[in-house]
């Protein structure tokens, strides 16, 4: 085969490789700007979620979420838990819920203990009973402080003896009372030292916090640079079409080619549109034009400022799961 005949078909396939070039940056930005749209879209119905999930904010004693207690007792109950918070004792809650909401009652639990940061600041001394109607379950969650004395076993034998048999016969008023008896039986007279718990759950708490802020850093880095390269690829297949009209002009390349301003028309770019021709059959100089190639939460509790906890660290407790 001639060497002539050589050059025409390796001139035939410079447009084929080109256009394969053009589409594959093409539809790869195109990919990459969808997906990036999905996580984002993704990413924002999870938060939506979890702000619709989020417990309601702290402002009795007694927070009957799901209207289960007689008033007079509710509002007994909150007076006395009230007043045991004000002598300097633990501060105990109660809350009530339709229904578990986020796959067991001990995640509900934690997730309002740790909203309301119950207990004292860098005491720990908080007690949540919370009760789920739905499933007549109850859950005592104990603040590190406490763990010590209002043990897990000491929790289950609470529910159990105090108030299993009044969750069974949908007897709330007298479930929660027996179950704020039990516990007040257990660590009413309690005074926590300060500092007392499991001091490495704050580092954990850090860690967990940094490496969340680590991630939502990354995803806009990521969805920046997306965009960025989408942009780009948009911008270059539009020069490389103008490139090409303009080039394929008679006349036009010489000027172009002298032109101190608009010289750079000429030069070759990265994509060339399909379907073009890769040399400027006007120009007299006979150049070629084709182109080559513990918890993190700091929210206020809600109730009034005398009322307020600093606590929140949790982790045992005791239900009838």
């Amino acid at each position: 085969m001639s060497k002539s005949a050589t050059r025409t078909r390796s001139v035939g396939r410079a447009p084929i490789s080109r256009k394969r070039k053009a589409q594959a940056i093409f539809i790869g930005s195109l990919l990459l700007f969808a997906a990036t749209i999905a996580l984002v879209l993704y990413l924002k119905h999870q938060q939506e979620l979890e702000t619709a999930a989020a417990p309601p904010k702290m402002t009795s004693y007694v927070m009957d979420e799901a209207q289960l207690i007689d008033p007079g007792a509710r509002v007994r109950l909150n007076e006395r838990l009230r007043a045991l918070y004000r002598a300097d004792g633990p501060q105990v809650v109660v809350a009530t819920i339709a229904q578990v909401t986020k796959g067991s009652i001990a995640e509900d639990a934690i997730a309002r203990a740790r909203a309301w940061r119950i207990g004292h600041a860098g005491r720990n001394d908080g007690v949540l009973l919370l009760i789920a109607a739905n499933e007549r379950k109850a859950r005592i969650e104990v603040g590190y402080g406490l763990e010590g004395v209002l043990t897990d076993a000491a929790s289950r034998l609470i529910i159990a003896n105090r108030m299993e048999r009044h969750l069974q016969a949908r007897e709330w008023t007298q479930a929660v009372e027996g179950g704020v008896e039990g516990i007040l039986d257990v660590v009413g007279k309690t005074v926590v030292a300060p500092n007392a718990g499991r001091g490495h759950e704050a580092p954990e708490s850090l860690v967990r916090t940094i490496i969340v802020g680590a991630g939502k850093t990354i995803l806009i880095v990521f969805f920046v640079a997306v965009m960025a390269l989408f942009f780009l690829a948009i911008v270059s297949v539009i020069l490389s079409i103008l490139q090409t009209i303009l080039l394929a002009i008679p006349g036009v390349a010489p000027r172009i080619m002298a032109s101190k301003r608009w010289s750079w028309l000429a030069r070759p770019l990265p994509v060339r549109p399909a379907g073009f021709g890769s040399s400027s059959s006007g120009s007299s100089s006979g150049d070629s034009w084709s182109s080559g190639g513990d918890w993190s939460s700091s929210s206020d509790s809600g109730s009034s400022s005398s009322d307020s906890g600093g606590g929140g660290d949790f982790g045992g407790g005791g239900s009838n799961d």
